[in-house]
């Protein structure tokens, strides 16, 4: 039997995947024997609308550079912090080592792990620590005494670049129809319920339940890992979006 098919809680990349995965293995089925061929060509209709769509808002090369410029400053962040409590530690002039500790704390201000967080919220977070530094000529000083002024400034422009794409993107999103995606998607995942009911049915019914005994162990270990992922991402806490994820798992 197939105990689920509920695949709600995927994020709109997971959910085009699972449909990939699932049109493999319906075409490895010999639908007419098993009198699932009218079903599931209507399911595939809405798939196939559904691909495109999605690609459309999420495939393009505003969505690219964001991925690449929330990378680089993800890296300038952590290589700052990394080098700051060197310095804190070891730096050969001690004079220096507490200006390096009080850097190291502004750049802890919104915590060690701000480069896992939502877009928004880096964004936000990083302009706030360098407001702060910019402000205080002690601190900018340190940056300049510690050699962190081309890792500081290569931060602080790619955050403002990342900003700039950011709100570049949500433009583009803007003439894109969302709401023919989104139904697009509720019927597929409506006519995937309606699948796995006829199918179930049928290993209730049929004189030869085996061929139906495949299918649905396919499709319910298929629906099991899909759902194991969306329930480990949200266990995690993890940001509300994640676009940069979301297009990698459309592409593969």
């Amino acid at each position: 039997m197939i105990e689920s098919s509920n695949i709600s809680k995927l994020r709109s990349g997971e959910a085009v995947s699972f449909f990939d995965n699932l049109k493999s293995i319906l075409a490895k089925a010999d639908l007419n024997q098993l009198q699932l061929s009218t079903i599931v060509r209507e399911l595939l209709s809405h798939v196939n609308a559904l691909t495109p769509l999605y690609k459309s808002e999420r495939g393009n090369k505003i969505t690219r550079s964001l991925a690449v410029l929330d990378q680089q400053r993800d890296n300038l962040f952590m290589a700052i912090r990394s080098l700051l409590d060197v310095h804190m530690r070891a730096h050969p002039q001690e004079s220096l080592r507490p200006r390096a500790e009080e850097l190291l704390e502004n750049f802890s201000r919104y915590g060690v792990d701000l480069y896992r967080k939502s877009y928004q919220e880096e964004t936000a977070g990083l302009k706030a620590i360098m407001e702060t530094i910019d402000a205080q000529a002690e601190l900018l000083e340190g940056i300049r005494q510690l050699a962190l002024t081309d890792y500081y400034e290569a931060l602080k422009q790619t955050n403002l670049e990342f900003d700039k794409t950011y709100l570049e993107r949500n433009s583009a999103y803007a003439v894109i129809p969302k709401e023919k995606m989104q139904e697009e998607r509720y019927k597929a995942e409506q006519l995937l319920n309606s699948l796995t009911q006829k199918i179930n049915a049928y290993l209730v019914l049929s004189e030869n339940p085996a061929p139906y005994q495949s299918l649905a162990g396919e499709i319910n270990a298929l629906v099991s890992t899909y759902q194991d992922s969306a329930n480990r991402r949200a266990s995690k806490s993890s940001p509300s979006e994640e676009l940069n994820a979301d297009f990698s798992e459309a592409e593969g």
